[in-house]
């Protein structure tokens, strides 16, 4: 007696398990890292080249300059990496379905947020694994990098939204938008908060002028986090079902 195939995936994950470790072991890591450098490394850790006071240490030296506080944070994008390439093709598919997506330059859009996601990914991961102590001038390209792309990146993510905010103006895509709008302008501004008093604290070496610049440089970080976890709010809670196997026995 012969049964008939049926057909099990290999791998089934829920897409709101992806969106969570696409985000929030960074948040988790860089709190860490900045605590640890706070307390365990507090004179290195905000030591400049002027000697002024300072009360906090910067990014590039919480996640890079101390141990364990770089093995946390390469640990944290090692996890994210693989989930952070997920969600930038799930989300690729998520625009790719939608009807009123369907024309040319949308399409073109929704591909290019799909190579800016994965560019700013890729400068991430130079920056975290090439630290400032390592090799100064690729970690440079990499922080540079990922601001760039991470940018733009969150800019080509209002574009293909904003549509959606107009058709669903009281569901998940309006608030999606509105919170994406937020972050862009924040993840900008302090970025450009953080820049001013990096070049004023090079040029006249003021006490806490660099705490200013790490202060604005986390606020930065953490913008850039939140919106990449606001996709949770567009794909909602699906399955991502991996391969076919065939379960079927014959007697």
């Amino acid at each position: 007696m012969a049964h008939t195939p049926a057909a099990a995936p290999l791998l089934t994950i829920r897409s709101s398990h992806v969106e969570i470790v696409a985000s929030f072991p960074a948040f988790i890591a860089l709190v860490l890292c900045i605590g640890i450098s706070y307390v365990a490394h507090f004179e290195e850790a905000t030591r400049t080249h002027c000697n002024v006071p300072n009360i906090l240490p910067s990014v590039s030296s919480s996640i890079g300059g101390f141990l364990p506080e770089k093995c946390i944070w390469q640990f944290a994008m090692a996890i994210v990496c693989a989930p952070r390439v997920l969600q930038s093709v799930l989300i690729y598919k998520y625009y790719q379905s939608r009807p009123m997506l369907q024309n040319s330059l949308f399409r073109v859009c929704n591909l290019l947020k799909f190579l800016l996601a994965n560019a700013e990914l890729f400068f991430l991961l130079l920056l975290s694994f090439v630290t400032s102590t390592e090799n100064y001038p690729v970690h440079e390209v990499g922080f540079v990098g990922f601001i760039i792309f991470s940018v733009l990146h969150m800019t080509i993510q209002l574009v293909l939204q904003y549509p959606l905010a107009r058709v669903n103006a009281k569901a998940n895509s309006a608030f999606s938008f509105k919170l994406k709008l937020v972050c862009l302008v924040g993840h900008a501004a302090s970025f450009a908060a953080a820049m001013y008093c990096f070049f004023r604290h090079n040029d006249y070496c003021e006490p806490y002028m660099y705490s200013q610049f790490a202060f604005f440089e986390y606020v930065t970080i953490v913008f850039n986090i939140i919106s990449h976890a606001s996709a949770l709010l567009e794909i909602g809670d699906t399955f991502i079902v991996f391969g076919v196997l065939d379960s079927a026995k014959h007697l």
